[in-house]
């Protein structure tokens, strides 16, 4: 069990690849031991989506415009062109994009194969060819996100089977944060539940179901998801530019203040990250 006081150090992985596995192994297409634990599949919510980036990789994302998804920075690094479906939109067919752009920290916050959260906002978003036709769009707030949130992720990979449609993760606790502002650059939570694939995948208050964030990456012991009000500005002005419209979102009630000490985060080169402990990995979740 990972506590507050451990070191969340971040795991070795080569972008494209599957994660290592609880034996440190690098560059493993699949896992033996059931990281993702879905509670259901991912059919109420119309603006979830899978991202193929290029000839390769797969990442998640949600929908926030007619013709805008949400996702990670590191999903979008060195890819040209997207292939997006929205599998419960009732506009199945493709789309494709061939602009993204990153959160002003978003290069910041991954390095090497390494989720550096203490360092950027892990949040990116994609331009579409054409508008998808969702009867409606992922509403996104951008305030009043930290820890004590309940939160519940949507990702593709169903307790390590890599599928073409989405599922809906049980609901955990945000207890960490990292980052110097308020809404910090990421959040995360002392259980494991997403692996390679499952990147960029929306993050909802579980209160509330707005999106807060989305899935950077994981371990069996821990999770850490990039926080979209981080930039609320650059989200916002982004998302009107693309669509011609201001993003949905929402207020809620302020979560509960946190309690105890965040982990250090403790950005290790290669070497030193082939000797970390199961529990100590945080893997950029990229398949």
């Amino acid at each position: 069990m990972v506590t507050t006081r451990t070191l969340a150090a971040l795991s070795l992985l080569t972008l494209g690849c599957g994660a290592a596995d609880d034996d440190l192994r690098v560059g493993v297409d699949t896992r033996s031991d059931e990281i993702v634990r879905p509670s259901g599949e991912a059919t109420t919510h119309p603006y979830a989506c899978t991202i193929r980036m290029g000839a390769g990789g797969a990442c998640s994302g949600a929908l926030v415009a007619r013709n805008v998804v949400l996702t990670a920075s590191h999903c979008v690094s060195g890819a040209s062109t997207f292939t997006v479906q929205c599998p419960y939109s009732g506009d199945t067919a493709p789309a494709t994009g061939r602009e993204s752009m990153m959160s002003p920290t978003g290069r910041l916050s991954f390095a090497g194969g390494y989720i550096r959260p203490e360092s950027g906002s892990d949040v990116a978003l994609i331009r579409l060819d054409r508008d998808v036709r969702a009867t409606r769009y992922a509403p996104v707030r951008l305030t009043n996100v930290g820890t004590g949130t309940r939160a519940y992720v949507i990702g593709r990979i169903n307790n390590g089977t890599f599928t073409n449609r989405l599922w809906v993760s049980p609901v955990i606790n945000l207890v960490w944060r990292y980052g110097p502002g308020n809404p910090p650059y990421a959040l995360g939570a002392a259980t494991g539940l997403t692996q390679p694939g499952d990147s960029g995948g929306p993050t909802f208050d579980a209160n509330t179901d707005e999106v807060i964030g989305v899935v950077s990456g994981g371990s069996s012991r821990s999770s850490m998801y990039g926080v979209v009000g981080a930039h609320a500005q650059w989200f916002t002005d982004t998302v009107t530019r693309w669509s011609g419209s201001p993003p949905a979102g929402g207020g809620a009630t302020p979560p509960t203040p946190p309690t105890g000490d965040p982990p250090v985060v403790e950005v290790l080169s290669p070497a030193d990250g082939a000797t970390l402990a199961v529990d100590r990995r945080i893997d950029l979740g990229v398949r």
